[in-house]
């Protein structure tokens, strides 16, 4: 929970409950301040930025509501926001102005529960908190025990699985921990943090206040806006943190009875294996190039085929995202509030399918096909998944330091190394051919790199036009040494021969470079 919501309630004597400490967190989040900020800028009360989202998200939950299906209509709690409004408000510099509290909401609000709210006015030049964008908040009371979570508290563990959203986005943009490191500290952190420190975070080994965590997630969400999208090929995929995805949702006003499907992944890969996924491109130079792909991980399918993308919903844990799932999934009547924080499947599965068996929603759940593949190879092999001419592709590397046992003696990938990224071709009933290509040769479309980094020298060809590229070194290792190699190339139904061959009199080296088709 954020400081200024832990302020809040424990200044307050409304009853703390779920509900209750969800509506607090979502008044006091950088996201719902800016957007109070501008509408206290146009001259409208500072509710009116944040209630059509406020009465979709909270208005009838359980432990307190905001509609009017009560005796007294519910108006404590509708008063009781005015209250955290003010509150944290006035943690901007911000005040309401002297007998604004009976200004007209607005149609144009969205409002249904809200009759009026106070209008606000800057007090504070210096305030203590301060929102410098939508995603970057300056706390001036910051203390370097601020930075990390309290392990006693309830949302510790929520906080730890969450910061597996950010090791993947990190990886995918490519940025360092200096970068990381120097753009907290000059957006609000007041170089408290130390390269260190951020190196911990994505290590697991420092968890991350929930302040913290939303700065990390606010530069993910500002560096994937200068990502090059090819228009060739484009589906908005709408919303880059939890808090974005779900503000983005309730924007959209999707109507619950049009929805046919909805599929929540953990990873970006199962959906670019479904079919769904960008290229991140401008397409003017993309032949001989690999073309990274950007991907949802939660798509809302209508009966018209119309699908709605959303990155910052995902499953397979109990974080931020998986939250921010069980949140939509619930207001779109999917599933049912057994209590937890989210829904055992939700935390569970990887990878769910919902759809209506008859007019009630089930689901299917399954694990990840990254994690079934190549948790095996987690310590001995680099996997990419890209574009390149129009062919899906798989990159797999041998890493350098595991060509060599503790005796010096090379080694060759094991059988699970080899067999690895079959799934991605149909197995070995799916692929066509295979090319064995010579590092010394010539080649634009195999990578040419140091020995140390991968060069792709076994391409394996399947169905849909998709390639896997392995790295085998074969330089590095001896002909002698091929045995799981020329298993593997046997069991898929390709004869190649023996590079060197001893049957005869005389040792014969051949030519086993080239094309082979079944």
């Amino acid at each position: 929970m954020r400081k200024i919501a832990r302020k809040i309630l424990e200044k307050t004597s409304i009853e703390k409950n779920k509900d209750t400490k969800a509506i607090v967190d979502f008044i006091a989040s950088p996201d719902s301040v800016a957007r109070m900020i501008a509408a206290t800028k146009a001259g409208k009360p500072a509710l009116a930025g944040i209630v059509k989202e406020l009465e979709l998200r909270f208005g009838n939950c359980k432990g307190f509501p905001l509609n009017h299906d009560a005796p007294d209509k519910n108006a404590p709690n509708r008063r009781n926001i005015g209250w955290f409004v003010k509150y944290v408000m006035a943690e901007h510099g911000y005040a309401p102005i002297s007998n604004s509290e009976r200004t007209r909401i607005g149609a144009d609000s969205g409002s249904k529960y809200f009759g009026s709210a106070a209008v606000y006015e800057r007090v504070e030049k210096v305030p203590a908190h301060e929102i410098i964008t939508q995603t970057a908040e300056v706390d001036r009371e910051l203390t370097r025990e601020d930075l990390w979570a309290d392990p006693e508290s309830e949302e510790y563990e929520k906080i730890k699985n969450s910061t597996r959203e950010i090791v993947w986005k990190r990886d995918y943009l490519g940025l360092d921990y200096d970068f990381i490191t120097k753009y907290l500290n000059v957006t609000g952190f007041k170089s408290l943090l130390s390269e260190a420190d951020v190196q911990g975070i994505f290590n697991g080994t420092k968890i991350p206040s929930e302040e913290l965590l939303d700065a990390i997630i606010g530069i993910f969400s500002f560096c994937q806006n200068f990502i090059i999208k090819n228009k060739r090929q484009y589906h908005e995929i709408l919303g880059t943190s939890t808090n974005k995805a779900l503000q983005a949702f309730y924007d959209c006003e999707i109507n619950a009875d049009d929805i046919t499907d909805i599929w929540v992944y953990f990873s970006e890969w199962d959906a670019i294996l479904d079919g769904r996924y960008n290229l991140i491109s401008d397409g003017k130079d993309d032949e001989d190039r690999e073309i990274q792909l950007d991907a949802p991980r939660f798509v809302i399918r209508l009966k018209d085929k119309t699908e709605y993308w959303f990155n910052g919903l995902t499953c397979g844990y109990a974080g931020q995202g998986c939250g921010g799932t069980q949140e939509v999934l619930l207001k779109l009547g999917v599933i049912e509030d057994d209590g937890n924080y989210v829904n055992a499947e939700i935390q569970i599965y990887r990878c769910l399918h919902y759809y209506k068996d008859g007019d009630k929603w089930t689901y299917h759940g399954e694990e990840s096909r990254y994690d079934q593949n190549y948790e095996p190879l987690r310590g001995n092999a680099d996997v990419s998944l890209f574009m390149y001419n129009n062919h899906l592709t798989i990159s797999q590397s041998y890493r350098y330091s595991y060509r060599y046992n503790r005796s010096l003696e090379i080694e060759e990938p094991g059988e699970d190394w080899f067999k690895a990224s079959l799934f991605f071709l149909g197995d070995a009933s799916g692929i066509r051919e295979v090319e064995l290509i010579k590092v010394e040769e010539p080649d634009k479309r195999v990578l040419r790199a140091p020995s140390t980094d991968p060069s792709y020298q076994i391409v394996l060809r399947g169905m849909d036009d998709r390639e896997v590229w392995l790295d085998y070194p074969f330089n590095d290792i001896p002909d002698e040494k091929r045995d799981n190699l020329y298993a593997f190339l046997t069991e898929l139904g390709f004869t190649v021969p023996r590079e060197v061959d001893n049957s005869g009199l005389f040792k014969v080296k051949k030519n086993i470079y080239g094309t082979y088709n079944k």
